[in-house]
């Protein structure tokens, strides 16, 4: 979490049904978590965001109701994975 922006603070980035429940979680996925499956050579190959939709982030960051730091951090943490992926 350190390619281009350094994500320190990680929190739960919600999907569209914040829209119409108010909460960041689906049904019982209260904690967010960051995972990978590495390489031998300890690189990342895949990389997984439980517990949070980016996809909805992407897609709802220009919608009022959707708080911008939700959208920022999914921008940036796609940006460190493309950068990432690029370099290694």
């Amino acid at each position: 979490m350190h390619t281009i922006y350094d994500l320190e603070e990680r929190f739960q980035v919600p999907g569209a049904q914040y829209f119409e429940s108010g909460q960041t979680y689906e049904y019982d996925g209260y904690d967010p978590k960051w995972r990978a499956i590495y390489d031998d050579k300890g690189r990342i190959m895949v990389a997984i965001c439980h517990n949070m939709d980016l996809g909805d982030a992407w897609e709802h960051s220009d919608e009022a109701q959707y708080q911008e730091k939700w959208a920022s951090l999914a921008y940036r943490i796609a940006m460190n994975y493309f950068v990432y992926d690029l370099t290694h």
